[in-house]
């Protein structure tokens, strides 16, 4: 059984399996796993930097203050081995409440997972075990974001399928990539004739640069620029900048301020004598990269400063033997031009009650009625936007 330790954790031991979880409960204590989070991160070949520690804090730093840690960390001997970033939330949903788990950074990371050591794959069935056994605790168990590798899926419904839970499983986004490392195709992105054209002609229209935000301080400095363009690219469209948020804005500032020192982040930017024309910023984990963010000067448009960017960021991943380049969730037509596989994502919902489960789909049924009136309408968008930013869990 479980029992609580000093430091308000809880402990269980497992003899059968040789593992140990701890589930640590406060935020001061969660920085003391730091090194051995970081550790197994790398030992996981399917990890991304949003499953790191600075990913997390990351977020933590901006939103967490409403919310409760739930680290649960499994061990064979003093190895960490399995690391669940979780935490908890008291949502409203019609004038009651419900405590939801959910990933540290839900919503805010392309792929969320669970980290395993593959050598000790039965720490992922631990985890859900642990979950099990404090169902008394929560009333929606709400996982998002969980990337096509993840055997948190499969092992859920195991667990918490079969008649005393209401559960979800659908996929949710496709994010088109490019696999690194066939000659021939990688001589053929390379060569990409709209791309080569865009930069032929910012070259003969001054003197272009690509630089690259070596510095914390470098890299704050031109957030200000990006936010501008970031807005001016999507205003008046379906889907406005979510930087027109202030707290949206601090987040990215803790991103630059975390990953940035750490390694994870590359921030690119792309010169035109001397003026910023666009802006990429590009995650780097275990040889892979994700494009998280890019806007470019609306003005520039037509010269495509966006697309050479990118080709520069294909360039960096062949030049350093790179295995993939992600180009983040969303089916956008310049992404199919430049990928030969693709990475399903995943959510899952694990509703205790079943008033809370039949409650989601009757909203999630209205939402879907009312939302292509609202993207239609100027006068009800705000609406839609509020929603959005309310209820967070209820887009998918």
């Amino acid at each position: 059984m479980p029992e609580l330790s000093m430091d308000n954790s809880i402990v269980f031991n497992d003899q059968r399996q040789d593992l140990r979880i701890e589930c640590i409960r406060a935020i001061d204590k969660v920085a003391s796993v730091r090194e051995d989070w970081d550790d197994l991160a790398q030992r996981c070949p399917d990890a991304f930097a949003f499953q790191t520690f600075e990913w997390a804090l990351s977020w933590w730093s901006t939103f967490g203050a409403d919310a409760q840690p739930l680290i649960l960390t499994v061990r064979a001997g003093t190895r960490l081995v399995g690391l669940a970033p979780l935490m908890v939330l008291d949502r409203g949903m019609l004038g009651r409440s419900r405590r939801v788990i959910q990933f540290m950074a839900s919503h805010y990371g392309d792929f969320l997972n669970i980290l395993l050591d593959p050598e000790f794959p039965l720490a992922l069935e631990q985890i859900m075990g642990y979950l099990y056994s404090l169902d008394s605790e929560w009333d929606l168990i709400y996982m998002t974001d969980v990337s096509s590798e993840s055997l948190l899926v499969g092992e859920a419904a195991k667990w918490f399928g079969g008649g005393r839970f209401k559960t979800v499983f659908k996929p949710l986004y496709v994010a088109p990539t490019y696999c690194v490392g066939d000659p021939q195709q990688d001589r053929r992105i390379l060569r990409k004739q709209h791309e080569r054209r865009a930069r032929k002609a910012l070259q003969r229209a001054g003197k272009m640069e690509k630089i690259t935000c070596q510095t914390v301080e470098e890299g704050l400095g031109r957030l200000e620029q990006f936010f501008a363009c970031h807005v001016a690219r999507w205003e008046n469209t379906d889907t406005p900048s979510e930087y027109r948020d202030p707290q949206q804005r601090e987040h990215m500032r803790a991103v630059v301020r975390l990953l940035l020192p750490a390694g994870y982040l590359k921030i690119w930017v792309l010169l035109l004598d001397g003026e910023p024309l666009a802006f990429s910023f590009v995650v780097e984990f275990g040889k892979k990269l994700v494009l998280y963010r890019l806007a470019y000067d609306l003005a520039y448009a037509k010269l495509s400063p966006g697309a050479v960017l990118n080709m520069m960021m294909f360039e960096y991943a062949i030049t350093n033997h790179l295995t993939e380049v992600c180009l983040g969730v969303g089916d956008e037509g310049y992404k199919k031009r430049f990928s030969n596989a693709a990475r399903q994502t995943y959510e899952m919902r694990i509703y205790r009650r079943a008033w809370s489960y039949w409650i989601d789909r009757l909203l999630i049924a209205m939402r879907d009625w009312v939302r292509p009136v609202m993207e239609r309408s100027r006068l009800l968008r705000p609406i839609g936007l509020y929603v959005r930013a309310r209820w967070p869990d209820l887009q998918r």
